[in-house]
């Protein structure tokens, strides 16, 4: 059984600037161990979590790839304001130690914490044989142990050590992949590729799938039975902790357990039924509701062993409320702020219902709305502090009301 490490001593992503991407001009944004973006349909929520994602696949693939999944650069370009044809993006990283952890490390984990941050800027452009060409890539970072890192134009480093100096890359290459053999920049490299991002469906956790050894949880669900075997086995606490919370979201419920036939696997849900033989009956997993499967899947992408060994730093989760009763909400948010404290959580929602608990952290949320065509991210303001502070209304009661979004300023008169 594996031991399970101490939360991390400083979120993963600190701050992320996104200029150019989609509906966003250019904002900025800070996280904490739990952010919430609050926002409605449309506002760019999604645009936000997929900038994110997009630098995942970057550094997993390449430009091209990924602009390629996201069918095209219509897009991924924003049309507007931002010089044409090019997005910048710029992450700010926490990257902390793990107790016990030895130099050398697989997980590439230091033994102080370091601050790095990465970036690159693009230009898009499908008239030209590059059709996407990488203009500006850096990766700086900073701790007790060491400080350096490198940037580089158009493929070539122009500072950095010395190994990486000069043309390592083309100017459709990343720099990062190729300096990730110098152990900081390996740490910075293996962190972004481990970021998780889930838009659970319910129909794909339905499928019974292949048996296999990997267990972390895909984007949809895939691997759900995988991801609680392994749970039971290296950190049973944990798998304990999902059936805890599904008792309290589904009422009678006694836990998910899989179930495995020759080389396929699946789920099954137990309910209490005092008429069933035993007292209990079992639904599989093409019996189970909506909302079931898609609180099954949101507690294992925040439980999942990767999630306490270090590998996944950051967990990306959209609409976890949906096809939830309004009364489950309150164990739903329970368990993302459980799950912050050993992980960093990100939720992008609309629901109202979420933003009702008496206890929701206001340093959490972040404002997503579109203004003139534009996605904008903002903190909470004094007003809305204040309100809540006296119990004028909850952050769901300003949602309702359409009262979140920051008051204008006032004209300016000056002649």
């Amino acid at each position: 059984m594996a031991t399970a490490v101490s939360a991390r001593l400083t979120p993963f992503l600190h701050r992320a600037r996104i200029q150019g991407f989609r509906s966003i001009v250019d904002t900025e944004i800070r996280f904490g161990p739990l952010t919430v973006l609050l926002g409605l349909n449309g506002a760019g929520k999604s645009n936000v979590i997929d900038a994110l994602r997009f630098v995942q696949d970057v550094v997993r693939t390449s430009p091209a790839q990924a602009i390629e999944d996201r069918q095209g650069l219509s897009t991924v370009l924003h049309r507007g304001s931002w010089p044409a044809g090019r997005v910048r993006i710029e992450l700010e990283l926490g990257i902390s130690p793990r107790p016990g952890q030895a130099r050398g490390d697989a997980l590439f984990l230091p033994l102080e914490p370091m601050t790095a941050i990465y970036g690159f800027e693009l230009r898009l452009d499908e008239a030209t044989d590059l059709g996407t060409h990488i203009e500006r890539e850096w990766c700086q970072f900073t701790g007790a142990e060491a400080a350096g890192g490198f940037a580089a134009e158009e493929g070539r480093v122009v500072t950095g050590p010395a190994q990486l100096m000069g043309p390592v890359a083309d100017p459709t290459t990343l720099v990062l992949p190729t300096a990730a053999r110098l152990p900081p920049l390996a740490m910075v490299y293996s962190a972004l590729r481990g970021m998780a991002f889930h838009a659970l469906s319910p129909s794909t956790m339905r499928l019974v799938g292949q048996r296999s050894k990997r267990s972390v949880l895909g984007p949809s669900g895939e691997q759900l039975p995988q991801v609680l075997d392994a749970l039971a086995t290296q950190f049973p606490h944990a798998r304990r902790r999902i059936d805890d919370y599904l008792a309290a979201i589904l009422p009678g419920a006694l836990g998910i357990e899989t179930f495995a036939l020759d080389e396929f696997h699946t789920v099954r849900l137990r309910m209490a039924e005092p008429s069933a033989d035993g007292g209990v009956e079992v639904f599989p997993a093409q019996s189970m509701s909506d909302g079931t499967l898609a609180a099954t899947g949101l507690l294992a992408s925040l439980f999942q062993t990767g999630t306490w060994m270090g590998t996944i730093p950051l967990v990306v989760v959209e609409d976890p409320e949906l096809g939830l009763h309004a009364g489950a909400v309150g164990a739903l948010f329970s368990a993302l702020a459980e799950a912050s404290e050993h992980v960093q959580v990100v939720v992008a929602t609309q629901s109202a219902d979420l933003l009702d608990q008496k206890n929701f952290p206001l340093d959490a949320a972040r404002i997503v709305e579109l203004r003139n065509g534009t996605t904008v991210v903002t903190e909470v303001d004094d007003r809305i502090r204040e309100i809540v502070r006296r119990d004028l209304g909850t952050l769901g009661e300003l949602q309702r009301s359409n009262q979140l979004t920051p008051w204008p300023e006032p004209p300016d008169t000056a002649w």
